[in-house]
């Protein structure tokens, strides 16, 4: 059945091919037509036709003949299996055979030996009995010869035994044994056949089980062997399904990958953004910090400003003049600044004191009409702070501070040029750094505006009218009107801070040329350190005009003995400056 169902699925399979094949040559025709239909007349095939019905006629009776060679062939193997199924069930009934043979052979050896005993026993039994004839024969012919003569002789003499019975029954009881042992003999063939006829029969019986348990070992084979192909087919199946299963998870792991990577840079790029801004924030912080600090440090200034301004508003007037152009003080005290290169040292104080600036260069402190004039250091040339008609002037340097009518003004650092800080007309400008050119900040007219650095070329910071402008550097510090102006640093060319007519006008220190500090008609005016040439501090008409120092040549120093102090007051605020100068040389 198996092969039935064998064959039968093979010649379904070949009945789908060829259908396949038909579907398939049917749509090239279709396809043919449908190209070469159109173009031209319709040809003529019908001479063709016979030659298709002859060979589609031979075509299917080769594939009939082919079909019935396949049976043949199918047939042909299934008779050869039967014939080999049954010449081993034969040679296995031989091989039985041949095994009992090998088992009778010692009987039958034993059974020709007793009959080769037997015969010979039966040999000397005859020649016995020929042996007794020959004898019983001379006795008869004795007597018999001994009867025929004369003599009579008579004998009182006991009868003799009666030969031929006792020959008679020596024939009987041989024959009695004779028949006694054929019986015998008989009697154990007919056992023994009778024995070899059963072991026959159930050696029979044993191959015929044999047989049985044979064919449905056969059967039990077959289908153990058709489910071992269906289990082969069906693992086949399960590890192509898992194969294509691994092949579309790699795939997909693959996306997921590409996927992740690019997003993974993305996550390193943010926290490399984030740990920079977060040391850019810590940087920020550090510089407001600073900046608070520098705050505090300029209110405390303010504050010993006023006092000392109101302290000095109470003593008397004094000159001291400078090497190269000494002081002139129409009102209060005027110390000369000293100068190492050329110019004056301390300008005309008309009210209040009026220190010189120390200028190695160009001019210290300018004018300063009320409160205290601080005359700005110059190492170049250019003037340090410019006039600040009220409160504190401290000039910058390169153009450190421009006027600031109220409060104070602080010029901005320059290391190029250009200007720091503008005008505020309130709260406080601080100028921020420069080191080339270009502007810091730029207009805040209420709150605080910090210039921020530039190191190209331009102004700093810009007007802020009120709150707090921090001018950047280049040109210091422009006009504040009110609150703090900030000149910053130059090491260039310019003047360092601008007029500051009310508050505190502070000059940043200028290493190029120019004057230290301006005029300040009102406050205190701090004159920048100039270490050019120029002047060392300008005239003070009120408070305290103190000149920047000129780094050029020698000057002499006078001054009364109840203003014997006053030096220390310009040195702490040298300290000051030059606290704030490094600051800014940092780059902050």
């Amino acid at each position: 059945m198996q092969n039935l169902n064998d064959r039968l699925a093979s010649y379904l399979d070949q009945v789908r091919n060829l259908e396949a094949e038909n579907n398939q040559l049917e749509h090239l025709i279709e396809e043919w037509h449908q190209k070469h239909g159109q173009s031209g007349t319709p040809k003529d095939y019908s001479s063709y036709y016979d030659e298709i019905d002859k060979l589609s006629h031979e075509l299917v009776d080769a594939v009939a003949e082919s079909n019935k060679m396949l049976l043949d062939i199918d047939n042909t193997r299934m008779a050869a299996n039967d014939f080999k199924m049954k010449y081993e069930t034969e040679a296995g009934l031989l091989q039985s055979v041949e095994a009992d043979l090998q088992g009778l052979r010692p009987l039958l050896d034993k059974l020709t030996l007793e009959k080769s005993d037997l015969e010979m026993e039966y040999e000397s039994l005859r020649e016995e009995l020929s042996h007794l004839k020959k004898n019983h024969s001379e006795v008869k012919n004795s007597m018999q010869h001994q009867s025929g003569g004369d003599v009579t002789v008579e004998v009182d003499s006991k009868p003799g035994e009666d030969l031929k019975k006792r020959l008679d029954d020596l024939r009987h009881e041989y024959e009695q044994i004779i028949q006694q042992n054929r019986r015998e003999v008989e009697q154990w063939y007919e056992a023994k056949m009778e024995e070899s006829r059963q072991q026959e029969k159930s050696s029979d019986q044993e191959i015929g089980t044999g047989n049985k348990e044979v064919m449905e070992l056969s059967q039990q084979y077959q289908t153990l062997e058709i489910e071992l192909q269906s289990q082969i087919s069906l693992l086949q199946s399960l590890q192509n399904n898992l194969n294509d299963t691994e092949g579309r998870y790699n795939m997909q792991l693959q996306q997921i990958v590409s996927l992740v990577e690019p997003l993974e840079h993305e996550l390193a790029s943010i926290k490399y953004e984030i740990q920079n801004q977060s040391q850019e924030y810590q940087t920020l912080l550090g510089i407001k910090t600073h900046l608070e600090g520098e705050i505090n440090q300029y209110r405390q200034l303010l504050e010993e400003g006023k006092h000392l301004a109101a302290d000095i508003g109470q003593g008397g007037g004094g000159s001291s003049g400078g090497s190269s152009g000494g002081g002139r003080s129409s009102g209060g005290m005027s110390y000369g600044g000293s100068s190492r290169g050329g110019g004056s040292g301390g300008q005309q104080s008309p009210g209040g004191m009026s220190y010189g600036g120390s200028s190695r260069g160009g001019s210290g402190g300018q004018q300063s009409p009320g409160g205290m004039s601080y005359g700005g250091s110059s190492r170049g040339g250019g003037s340090g702070g410019q006039q600040s008609p009220g409160g504190m002037s401290y000039g910058g340097s390169s153009s450190g501070g421009r006027q600031l009518p109220g409060g104070i003004s602080q010029g901005g650092s320059s290391r190029g040029g250009g200007s720091g800080g503008q005008q505020s007309p309130g709260g406080i400008s601080q100028g921020g750094s420069s080191r080339g050119g270009g502007s810091g900040g730029g207009q805040s007219p209420g709150g605080i505006s910090q210039g921020g650095s530039s190191r190209g070329g331009g102004s700093g910071g810009q007007q802020s009218p009120g709150g707090m402008s921090y001018g950047g550097s280049s040109s210091g510090g422009r006009q504040s009107p009110g609150g703090i102006s900030q000149g910053g640093s130059s090491r260039g060319g310019g003047s360092g801070g601008g007029q500051s007519p009310g508050g505190i006008s502070q000059g940043g220190s200028s290493r190029g040329g120019g004057s230290g500090g301006q005029q300040s008609p009102g406050g205190i005016s701090q004159g920048g350190s100039s270490r050019g040439g120029g002047s060392g501090g300008r005239q003070s008409p009120g408070g305290i005009s103190q000149g920047g120092s000129s780094g050029g040549s020698g000057g002499h120093y006078q001054s009364s003995p109840s203003s014997q102090s006053r030096p220390s007051l310009c040195h702490s605020h040298s300290s000051t400056q030059s606290q704030s100068g490094s600051y800014e040389e940092q780059g902050y």
